[in-house]
């Protein structure tokens, strides 16, 4: 009975001129309490994802015009720029991983919410060992693919709430809210740098790094 998720679900524009003689949404509670009778949406898509409508309501029955519709379009495609970005300013271009303004914004948020409630947050650096050996003996190609290799194994070790981020060059950072001692940091630091212990495989030759942590802070 929603004029919007209709729009979200078939990934298509949606236009109704009169709700209430439409075999689906005239029992819409807003079409029956004369709220919207008239509905016309497109769909707002950031990065493949359809996260809503832009649309226009009427409380009158209406035919909307090609250039109403056009406009509808127009606000959509810019939404999705703007979207993008603002998720391209707080991403890193390499591995899609949050950057060093959004890992920032994270630490700063979770230090906020530490003063409001009693926890513990525990805050990493971590730098790639060997890594200047590796591009200069297999090109910065290889290190790049080894970067977003690591981009995506290391996430997996944590948990869903934690950020990992790329700060720039080989270096990362690691933000896990809600940790419940000392040692638990230390077995998740444990587990990072256990999952850099595995080679690479790239072409079938394995390619062997490493991964430091500094002080947990």
């Amino acid at each position: 009975l929603s004029f919007c998720a209709e729009v979200v679900d078939t990934r298509a524009a949606l236009v109704i001129t009169d709700a209430r003689a439409h075999p689906v949404y005239a029992d819409n509670p807003m079409v029956v309490d004369g709220v919207v009778v008239a509905y016309a949406g497109v769909p707002l898509i950031d990065d493949g994802f359809v996260l809503g409508s832009v649309s226009i309501f009427d409380d009158q029955p209406r035919q909307f015009t090609d250039r109403e519709l056009e406009l509808l379009e127009h606000q959509a495609r810019l939404a999705s720029s703007v979207l993008r970005l603002r998720r391209t300013a707080r991403t890193d271009t390499l591995t899609g991983l949050p950057n060093r303004a959004l890992f920032l914004e994270r630490l700063s948020r979770s230090l906020v919410r530490l003063h409001r409630h009693e926890g513990l947050v525990a805050a990493m650096y971590l730098d790639v060992d060997r890594f200047k050996t590796l591009n200069d003996s297999w090109g910065h190609d290889t290190g790049d693919w080894a970067l977003m290799e690591l981009a995506r194994r290391l996430p997996d070790v944590l948990r869903t709430t934690d950020t990992f981020a790329r700060l720039g060059g080989d270096e990362f950072a690691a933000v896990c809210e809600d940790v419940g001692s000392v040692e638990e940091v230390e077995r998740i630091a444990d587990r990072l740098v256990k999952a850099v212990d595995r080679p690479l495989i790239r072409n079938g030759i394995p390619i062997r790094i490493g991964l430091s942590i500094g002080d947990v802070v």
